[in-house]
């Protein structure tokens, strides 16, 4: 997350949904609890934001 831009972030995330969600109806998207403190609040945004757009079951 620290190294990539919104779109790349956005694009990874709903990547990573679509390679889980089909296996299980509880899945938690979130970032990691060792999350650098310069990642930029934009990509971190950007990820809630895609799991808010195709994070339903």
């Amino acid at each position: 997350m620290l190294q990539k831009n919104p779109d790349e972030i956005s694009k990874e995330t709903k990547k990573i949904m679509d390679e889980v969600m089909p296996y299980t109806d509880r899945f938690v998207m979130r970032e990691a609890n060792n999350l650098s403190p310069c990642t930029p609040f934009e990509n971190i945004y950007a990820m809630y934001q895609t799991v808010r757009k195709y994070g339903g079951y």
